[in-house]
């Protein structure tokens, strides 16, 4: 049986938010993916996931 540790899974993610233009850190896991939805906690607006580099 293989163990899968919690820090494989999450990844680091520095995305752009398109309304107040500051970066910031997302940990998202493994199912993240292109089109869900991100909360800025600086403007409280929520926006899609683009394109991960």
């Amino acid at each position: 049986m293989k163990k899968s540790h919690k820090w494989e899974v999450n990844r680091r993610l520095s995305i752009r938010c398109p309304h107040c233009r500051r970066w910031f850190i997302k940990w998202i896991d493994s199912r993240g993916k292109v089109g869900d939805a991100v909360f800025c906690s600086l403007c409280k607006k929520l926006f899609r996931l683009g394109r991960v580099k």
